[in-house]
Parts: structure tokens; sequence; C-alpha cells
């Protein structure tokens, strides 16, 4: 299995791991920076493996805070071409795991973060 496919499972795996773990001490929390760099990890590869950008590119258009855009935005750019119908959808979803990673990540009040809304949001990941 290619690296960042790989990485993209185990970073998935890990997710629905803390989300199981649910014992009330909120270990589901991190699950959303899990479940975002999973789908980030899988928008890597694919446009690896579909000759749209290698790794090296990726690395070369990413340079910076915004390597993220850069990277989702040229994954778009095919997501448009290939499957139009399906990209508004897409784009929501990514944004909304995004979201949810930001917050999980820098927010101090955590409150919004209930064990629900984490459960969904892995399950966007898959």
């Amino acid at each position: 299995m290619p690296v960042y496919q790989e990485k993209a499972k185990k970073n998935y795996e890990a997710a629905a791991h803390l989300i199981a773990l649910d014992g009330g001490d909120n270990m589901y929390i991190p699950s959303a920076h899990m479940a975002y760099y999973s789908a980030f990890l899988i928008i890597k590869h694919a446009l690896a493996k579909s000759n749209t950008l290698t790794y090296d590119q990726q690395e070369q258009i990413a340079g910076g805070s915004t390597s993220h855009t850069a990277i989702f935005g040229a994954f778009m750019n095919e997501v448009r071409n290939i499957a139009p119908d399906d990209a508004n959808d897409f784009m929501v979803n990514f944004n909304k795991l995004k979201m949810l990673r930001k917050m999980a990540d820098y927010k101090t009040d955590k409150s919004r973060l209930t064990y629900i809304l984490m459960h969904e949001n892995v399950k966007r990941a898959k």
C-alpha cells in the first residue's frame, strides 16, 4: 500500500479508536484531528496516483501556511472535472472536517465538540 494511503488509513483507524473509547473523559476530541488528516492524506495520494501532481510537485506548490489550501484546490479542480455533481458535497464535507480539526486543536472551549458531533465527523472522514 502506498505510504500516504497507509498513513490515511492509520489516521482514520486512530480516529475511530478514540470514538470507540468514549469513557466520558473527552478522549474523542482528538479524533477530529485524525479524521481531517485521514481525508487530507487521501487527497494527496489521489493527486499523485492520478498523475495530477506528484508528491514532489505537491510540496512545491504547498510551501508555507497555505499548503493545505493549495493541495485541496488542486484536488477540487480534478473533482469538478471528473464528478461535477459531487464536487460541492465533497467540498462541504471536507470543510467541516477542517473546521472541527481547528476547533479541536486550537480552541480552549471545546464544549461544542460533543461525542455525537465527533462520531459523525469520523464517519464523514470515511
